[in-house]
């Protein structure tokens, strides 16, 4: 029995190789030392662990194992077949736990479940020397099997310990069904049991595990299927790194948060039987992640984060609007209050927008935003005798609303306040200079500005009565100069007018004084052809009195005076 379980462990050691191999492109290494040195390593592991076992109970009959048929296809129900089952299973879970242990966590990993598995193992050998010695029949057995059961619960607490997981009760319960059906089988069906149902369904397990990783998360590669095989298992283990969904998280709700929580809380340190951790982003949201080294950008789609790496910023990819309320001078010192309006996007680069797709954005353009810029908001906060500051990074969609400010003052300060509602176009001039000079800005910092402007620039409504009245005047001014210069221009074209009647009137003067003296008329007469011929004369300005009517007013004055002399003298 001795030279089949060598046989075994020499079999196990040669198919060590080709799992190595097939390890080594689950985990994608990038060297042929990487690539060989899985399979070396476990075949290493194997070989000196199972031959220094069997040499131990072969070379110096620590149990007579001799006694047994190698080819017998049933346990013997005592003590010896005991540890055979032990022995022969053991050797095989070599190479799956092995196999698990690297691709779970690496070498190092790989190294501590073969250690827990041998110190199994040579636990067991040595309660099979101990009970051997018991003279009860069946009492040996019993204390056989559970001794192996709760070495086995020893060896997944050990496990557990180093991977730091949330619950060993996970790995117990898997020990424990694994051993009982291994019982069963090998004491109801023997030999045949083991190697044809147990180790199978071993195998066949991990597997269905592995369908079912690529059910559950929307994968496209192959390295990524065993990307999320090894984060269903660390998950199961309790050792897995967090897991994200990132969405449209930042709500109403949680507007303070910085960060999105993860739907499965994980350390991203742990170092045994650890697995990665899973960012979902949806088509609008890209994650950048930090491993205190360097950073990366995860993008939209199905992402697996490696170890140490946390996620450093959520981005979305979309156009964000921000507006700001600015406060300026003018270069005459009047104190303006502006809205802004900013919408803003990261930089795509060269990519189309397409539907269908994802948002497109420039890799190098998102950690330029997100990681390249020191600019720090300061909070501080003063106690007794002691002042707190604390630094808060300003996140990538708020720095369009700290450059604004500096830009518009800079605009608003080179012009008066009389020239900002001069013209109907001074607003639209400022606009568009902020506009420029500030998507300038921003596109050093990866953000592209795809529009922007200004509202009304308000002043305070003091100075707004006070520019009225001022304004009133100087058009009160201009209005009364305007009226002047025209009634000169007026005056001016009337001189011509006037000289020509004035010689008309001299002319009618006389002919009526000639007719007078011929025709010898009456006062009255020659007073009415005075008043018509004097009447053809204009008026020079508009506040005299009509001039017939002025004379017909001074005769009735003359005559009512005439009467009143004649009825004194008489």
């Amino acid at each position: 029995m001795g030279t089949m379980l060598l046989v075994e462990a020499l079999l196990v050691c040669v198919v060590a190789l080709p799992v190595g191999r097939g390890m080594w492109r689950a985990r994608g290494a990038t060297s042929r030392l990487s690539k060989e040195l899985p399979g070396f390593v476990l075949l290493i592991f194997s070989t000196l662990a199972l031959t220094g076992l069997f040499w131990y109970l072969v070379g110096h009959e620590a149990l007579p194992l001799q006694q047994l048929d190698p080819f017998a296809l049933r346990y013997e129900r005592d003590c010896l077949g005991g540890i055979v089952l032990t022995l022969e299973v053991g050797v095989w879970l070599t190479l799956v736990v092995g196999a698990l242990g690297y691709l779970l966590g690496g070498l190092p990993s790989m190294a501590s479940a073969l250690l827990a598995l041998g110190g199994m193992m040579g636990g067991a050998l040595c309660l099979a020397a101990i009970a051997g010695r018991i003279p009860l029949v069946g009492l040996d057995v019993l204390v056989l099997g559970v001794g192996v059961w709760l070495l086995g619960l020893l060896g997944v607490s050990y496990i557990g310990w180093r991977g730091r997981t949330r619950s060993i009760s996970p790995l117990a319960w898997s020990w424990t069904a694994f051993y009982g059906l291994t019982v069963l089988l090998a004491f109801v069906i023997g030999r045949l049991g083991v190697w044809l149902i147990l180790l199978p369904a071993v195998l066949v397990f991990c597997w269905l595990l592995y369908v079912y990783s690529g059910l559950l998360l929307p994968i496209e590669t192959a390295q990524d299927h065993w990307q999320a095989w090894r984060s269903l298992l660390t998950f199961a283990l309790g050792t897995n790194f967090p897991f994200y969904v990132i969405e449209d998280w930042h709500t109403r709700d949680r507007h303070e948060e910085t960060l999105p929580q993860p739907r499965v809380a994980g350390d991203p340190y742990r170092r045994f039987f650890s697995g990665p951790g899973i960012i979902l982003n949806d088509a609008a949201h890209a994650a950048v992640l930090w491993d205190s080294l360097q950073y990366r950008v995860a993008p939209p789609g199905l992402n697996f984060t490696r170890p140490f790496e946390q996620v450093f910023a959520a981005v979305d990819l979309r156009p964000q609007l921000r507006n700001a309320t600015i406060e300026a001078e003018t270069a005459d010192g009047i104190v303006t209050h502006t809205l802004v309006f900013m919408p803003q996007r990261i930089a795509m680069g060269q990519q189309p927008l397409q539907l269908g797709a994802s948002y497109p954005y420039a890799e190098d353009a998102v950690l330029r935003a997100v990681c390249d810029n020191a600019f720090l908001q300061h909070h501080f906060t003063r106690q007794e005798n002691l002042a707190e500051e604390k630094l808060e990074p300003i996140s990538w969609d708020s720095l369009a609303q700290m450059l604004a400010p500096p830009i518009l003052r800079e605009v608003i300060l080179a012009r008066r306040c009389d020239e900002l509602h001069e013209s109907g176009t001074a607003r639209v001039e400022i606009a568009q200079e902020f506009v420029r000079r500030l998507r300038e800005q921003l596109a050093q910092v990866g953000i592209t500005l795809v529009g922007g402007g200004i509202s009304n620039i308000k002043v305070p409504p003091e100075i707004i009565e006070q520019r009225l009245a001022s304004w009133e005047a100087k058009w009160q001014r201009d209005i009364e100069a305007r009226m002047g210069e025209e009634e000169a221009e007026i005056l001016k074209k009337l001189d011509p007018i006037w000289m020509e009647a004035q010689l008309d009137v001299y002319t009618e003067l006389a002919r009526i004084l000639k007719q007078a003296s011929d025709l010898d008329l009456d006062l009255d007469t020659i007073a009415l052809q005075l008043v018509d011929a004097l009447g053809t004369m204009p008026m020079k300005q508009k506040n005299v009195q009509d001039l017939p009517t002025f004379m017909w007013m001074l005769m009735r004055q003359g005559r009512m005076q005439e009467g009143g002399d004649g009825n004194e003298e008489a």
